[in-house]
C-alpha cells in the first residue's frame, strides 16, 4: 500500500483549511521511488526542496518529490470545495496514495 499521512485511500482523514487561508504543506517522501505530488483545484508555490529555495518563483499543481526528499509548498486556499491530493503515478494512487483537502 502507498500512504499519505500514514493512511490509505479511502480510509483517510480529510485535511481542512479555511477559504483564503495561506498554509504551508510539507511533503516528505520516505520511500525508494519518486512520487509526483498533485493537488486538484489549486496551484502552490514551491518554497524549498530539501531546504533549498528555487532560484526563481515556481508555481505548479504537481511536483516530483524525489527519493528521501522533502518539499515545502505555500498554498493560498482560494477555491472552496473538496480537492484530491495524490501521487500522479496511477499504480500508487490506485493502491491508496490519495487524500482530500477541504477548503471552506
Amino acid at each position: 500500500d502507498w500512504l499519505i499521512n500514514g493512511e490509505a485511500w479511502p480510509n483517510v482523514t480529510t485535511e481542512t483549511v479555511s477559504l483564503d487561508e495561506i498554509t504551508i504543506i510539507e511533503v516528505r517522501n520516505l520511500s525508494e521511488t519518486h512520487h509526483p505530488f498533485h493537488l486538484h483545484g489549486h496551484r502552490f508555490e514551491v518554497l524549498s526542496i530539501d531546504g533549498v529555495a528555487p532560484a526563481i518563483a515556481t508555481f505548479a499543481d504537481t511536483i516530483d518529490v524525489a527519493i528521501r526528499s522533502t518539499v515545502r509548498l505555500r498554498l493560498l486556499a482560494n477555491n472552496p470545495g473538496d480537492w484530491l491530493v495524490h501521487c500522479h503515478l496511477l499504480g500508487h494512487e490506485d493502491n491508496g496514495m490519495m487524500g482530500i483537502l477541504r477548503v471552506n
